[in-house]
């Protein structure tokens, strides 16, 4: 299911375009509402032929700016038309309920740093309580709450990033000394497009990236499945956890997804030897997968780019490879999802 992370709700018919001669920023922190994935992003040119660099960050949990996190994308893109742009920003991240994540961009015309915001001017005579009785043909009000739009000049020094909503603060004060109450300013044009999955899948290894191992040592993986699905699965025998590992590339069922409650988590575990053939190839290949009736769930980038690990592998042709495989597994009923947050130091 594909949500819209967004702010800018304020219905006017362009946007209001102020230049700077230095670098200027646009940010919209967004809270993701469940896990999930993102992949695209929304941006708006309001002129043709603009230069757009955006970056994605995984924010901190005191996270003072948009910029006080992990940098998980960056690219740039240029514009020949005016309007909305979803973006491909190239590779899917997973982000867990609750974290917040900050869509950075800077828009740039002609040597210039452009900043995009809506303003509506309403009618001067009515007041902001004015009845909706029909009297009044237009009237907007704009919701700008602190911690949702930043403006900055740098991608490197969080103190250089001010609140959007402290900035529209002072204008309304300055246009009411200048008895001009009337004017609402909305947040920037920046969106993203979340995509809750069926399952969060978690793979863990026990082994770190970069260690050597040798026919007949064991590697021992840890997977969490989350039911994000909202309802919960009674008894589904055929929904069914793989894990294909090592050369052989054989799918091994590490357990079943079976009464499995809305929001609950559960954990497998499987152990797989090292075999000589691995240690010739130099690595060892693990992947999740999910399969209906023994067929494969398609969860594209999701699986591709999170469930897979590498581990390099000192293959010594006098040593005694491993004959066979050894899997098992056990599942275990993880009550909080404080087990995911524990591990992900390991996660690969």
């Amino acid at each position: 299911m594909r949500n819209v992370d967004m702010y800018d709700f304020l219905p006017s018919i362009e946007q209001t375009v102020v230049s700077f001669d230095s670098d200027l920023y646009m940010a919209n922190v967004f809270t993701a509402q469940n896990n999930c994935t993102v992949r695209y992003i929304g941006l708006e040119s309001a002129a043709a032929n603009i230069d757009v660099e955006y970056s994605v960050y995984m924010l901190d949990s005191d996270a003072e700016s948009p910029i006080d996190g992990l940098c998980i994308a960056t690219d740039s893109e240029h514009f020949n038309y005016a309007g909305y742009h979803a973006v491909d920003i190239g590779k899917t991240f997973y982000i867990p309920k609750d974290m917040k994540y900050s869509i950075v961009v800077k828009a740039t015309k002609d040597n210039k740093s452009d900043l995009y915001f809506s303003e509506t001017f309403n009618p001067g005579e009515y007041p902001s309580d004015t009845p909706k009785d029909g009297s009044v043909d237009i009237y907007a009000k704009a919701v700008v709450n602190p911690g949702e739009s930043f403006v900055g000049t740098s991608l490197t020094d969080s103190g250089s990033w001010t609140d959007w909503s402290d900035i529209i603060a002072k204008l309304r004060k300055l246009n009411k000394k200048m008895n001009n109450d009337n004017v609402e300013y909305d947040n920037f044009p920046i969106r993203s497009y979340p995509q809750t999955e069926l399952f969060t899948i978690l793979h863990f290894s026990d082994v770190d990236e970069g260690s050597t191992l040798t026919p007949g040592e064991k590697i021992r993986g840890t997977v969490y499945v989350e039911n994000n699905s909202g309802t919960d699965f009674f008894k589904e025998d055929n929904l069914e956890l793989n894990v294909t590992i090592g050369q052989s590339k054989t799918n091994y069922p590490i357990g079943k997804i079976k009464d499995l409650k809305a929001g609950e988590i559960k954990e497998f575990n499987y152990t797989y030897t090292v075999k000589g053939k691995d240690a010739a190839a130099g690595e060892v290949v693990s992947t999740v997968k999910v399969t209906w009736d023994g067929e494969e769930l398609d969860y594209g980038a999701l699986f591709d780019e999170t469930l897979t690990f590498r581990i390099d592998v000192d293959y010594a042709p006098d040593s005694n490879p491993a004959t066979g495989n050894e899997l098992y597994s056990a599942v275990i009923l993880a009550g909080v999802a404080a087990m995911i947050a524990a591990a992900a130091g390991k996660r690969r």
